[in-house]
């Protein structure tokens, strides 16, 4: 298996974990990274042993770099994205791809020209319980699917977030674009099209509190209710679906433990469904290859897993929230099951070598921003209804 080369662009926080992720992976090869901030890139240096630039050209330029993966502020994505392709190399975008669906749209019309790819991450997709998620859906295991309720919940005060330039309108497009496009990949990705929307603000700009009704092209009817503002003893991130034979809720917590905590089934139609016991849905994980939901093999390790708290109380860089996370990539490293952004960039690099799809194309990450667009237009609009550009298809 040939590695692929890659260059990642950034060397903030998530920079240096898709520059970790790639260290660990067989199926390519870090070759340098670049970033602007010299302090940024004397510690990445520092930390990863590995060439870092100043300048974006000069990693472009490097004849090993194959994939370039965009790890800067969101507003800078479309700027480097048109670089990377003009240069010839494969594109991998942290999301969201741009601010909007047409910035997004010339991006992915460059790729194609250039003949190079074009991947998105959304790494919720590759989370075992989303997989098992997808999977009952495509087997009419739920049956006729009647609505969806995805909400986010964050505890983010204002005061806490202001010293986070990007997160705001101008760099990063705030609660919608930073947190809000993960549940709007996903519920396209399960649920496919959405042709209407609906949708209310709180009247901030950019809003810190948003509902929306998200009409699917399948009949389904999808809520969606996003909050930074909300104050709830936990971070809550949640997806409910129901149908005429059932229906499950499945739960993201610490932005990367995704988890069917209830699924409720009927034996027929007509006839009351039943809840389905935690081993059950245990198994239904291991079926899509979710063995590391057992945790990790070591009995030391296994015992830190049962004595943690409650998970998504902590915020994400608590020393709980932090051993959490080591756990589960302790258990995944046992059973040869790469953490999410680690499946994306392994994604990318067989997309390279062997010529199948990203795991989430560019299409897919305009068919997000085409719906994120018609929410706002939708709040502008005092909720009236509004059609997303090529109607927010989802793959």
């Amino acid at each position: 298996m040939r590695p692929v080369g890659f260059g990642v662009l950034g060397c903030g926080g998530i920079g240096s974990w898709h520059a970790r992720q790639l260290l660990a992976l067989p199926s390519a090869n870090l070759v340098a990274m670049a970033d602007p901030d010299a302090a940024a890139r004397q510690r990445v240096h520092a930390r990863l042993k590995v060439p870092v630039h100043a300048e974006v050209r000069d990693l472009l330029r490097d004849p090993k770099v194959e994939v370039v993966s965009i790890c800067t502020p969101p507003a800078t994505h479309v700027d480097l994205a048109e670089q990377a392709a003009e240069a010839g190399k494969h594109v991998l975008v942290e999301k969201p791809l741009a601010l909007d669906a047409a910035a997004a749209r010339g991006v992915v019309e460059l790729c194609a020209r250039r003949r190079v790819l074009l991947g998105a991450v959304h790494q919720q997709r590759t989370q075992t319980a989303c997989l098992a998620l997808k999977r009952l859906i495509e087997i009419d295991t739920l049956g006729t699917l009647y609505y969806a309720v995805a909400s986010l919940s964050w505890y983010r005060p204002a005061a806490a977030t202001a010293g986070h330039a990007w997160r705001g309108r101008d760099l990063g497009g705030g609660l919608l674009l930073d947190a809000g496009v993960h549940l709007v990949d996903l519920l396209l990705w399960l649920l496919g099209p959405v042709e209407g929307v609906t949708a209310q603000g709180d009247g901030g700009e950019p809003p810190r509190t948003v509902s929306a009704l998200l009409l699917c092209r399948s009949g389904v009817a999808a809520t969606l209710a996003l909050s930074f503002a909300g104050n709830l003893y936990r971070d809550d991130v949640a997806i409910e679906i129901v149908g005429s034979r059932g229906g499950c809720r499945l739960e993201i917590r610490d932005h990367d433990h995704a988890e069917i905590v209830r699924l409720d089934l009927a034996a027929a139609e007509g006839v009351r469904a039943g809840r389905v016991a935690a081993d059950g849905i245990r198994q239904r994980l291991r079926d899509e290859g979710g063995g590391w939901r057992d945790g990790p093999r070591n009995l030391l390790w296994r015992q830190a897993a049962r004595l943690l708290p409650v998970r998504g109380r902590y915020a994400f860089a608590s020393p709980v929230s932090i051993l959490q996370r080591q756990v589960d990539r302790r258990a995944q490293a046992d059973r040869g099951e790469p953490q999410g952004h680690a499946a994306v960039l392994a994604q990318m690099a067989e997309a390279v070598r062997d010529g199948v799809p990203p795991l989430a194309t560019g299409e897919d990450a305009c068919a997000a921003l085409a719906v994120i667009d018609a929410i706002g237009v939708s709040i502008a609009g005092r909720g009236r209804r509004v059609a997303p550009a090529g109607f927010g298809g989802g793959t």
